[in-house]
């Protein structure tokens, strides 16, 4: 084989190589993006009895995005949790939606396979001007809106004492008078859409905090996971997944199911999540 030859041989073999690798990371995108997985955490507490068992699902920064023609794909994951209470933590809609046919149609549907369905809100539901209306309607769909108010829900002979945060966030007295009556003795879960909640809340009776608004980092890269999310700057202390932020504590962050300014994801999957409570008494 003459030099010219090799040459051109190599050039073809480069171009493919560069073809197919550029085919598999936008196709890697596009299945992390527009498909929806459900991701399982399972805690030990107790608070409850042994064979007191109680299982949440969590929705969090959908932005108004769809998963398949009227929400199939999303759905169908959420009718196969099973789960004692949906609850969203915000950002449901996106700061630029206009629109809330989409949210509201999901919101019917998913009544209809979990009538118990919390919701707080987020930052981009605080920066829309179509969020006293959304509130309206998720009230008429019987959705219980837990800015700085609570609830107790049943799980067999335990409490899940369960309190959401709004736009006030840690300072909100309302929220701080909450949990100074809270009863330790109950399982205490706050909602916060933003994980930073927990920087005003040292010392405050909280069992398990569930969060969104980092979206994972919504892009990540192989052996540095997310470089960049909101309020936490470069290389986040939290960016997903369970820690425990004070001894006995944990916070719970979900990467979330939409996307924001980028509409992509990658190496971070659309997601929603169950956390299942498992009583240890």
């Amino acid at each position: 084989m003459s030099r010219k030859r090799g040459s051109i041989m190599l050039k073809k073999l480069l171009y493919m190589t560069g073809l197919i690798s550029t085919f598999g990371l936008l196709s890697k995108v596009y299945y992390d993006t527009n498909f929806i997985k459900t991701a399982s955490v399972t805690l030990l507490t107790d608070k409850l009895k042994k064979g007191n068992n109680y299982s949440i699902l969590q929705i969090s920064d959908l932005h108004n995005k769809t998963f398949g023609k009227n929400h199939q794909r999303i759905l169908k994951e959420i009718k196969k949790a099973k789960t004692d209470l949906i609850v969203i933590t915000g950002d449901l809609i996106d700061r630029k939606t206009t629109k809330l046919d989409s949210v509201i149609l999901l919101v019917k549907e998913m009544r209809k396979v979990n009538p118990n369905i919390l919701y707080i809100t987020g930052n981009h539901e605080w920066d829309n001007p179509l969020t006293s209306e959304l509130l309206l309607q998720l009230k008429k769909q019987h959705v219980q809106v837990l800015d700085d108010k609570e609830v107790h829900m049943q799980a067999n002979e335990g409490i899940i004492h369960i309190i959401g945060t709004g736009r006030k966030l840690a300072k909100s007295e309302k929220l701080i008078h909450l949990l100074e009556h809270a009863n330790p003795d109950n399982f205490i879960l706050l909602l916060s859409h933003i994980p930073n909640v927990v920087k005003h809340l040292s010392g405050r009776p909280i069992d398990l905090i569930l969060s969104g608004h980092t979206h994972g980092g919504q892009i990540r890269f192989p052996y540095v996971g997310s470089v960049v999310v909101p309020d936490q700057g470069v290389f986040p202390a939290f960016d997903q997944g369970i820690y425990e932020w004070e001894e006995g504590k944990l916070l719970y962050i979900d990467s979330g199911a939409g996307t924001t300014r980028l509409p992509v994801r990658f190496l971070n999957q659309s997601q929603i999540s169950i956390i299942h409570l498992i009583g240890n008494r």
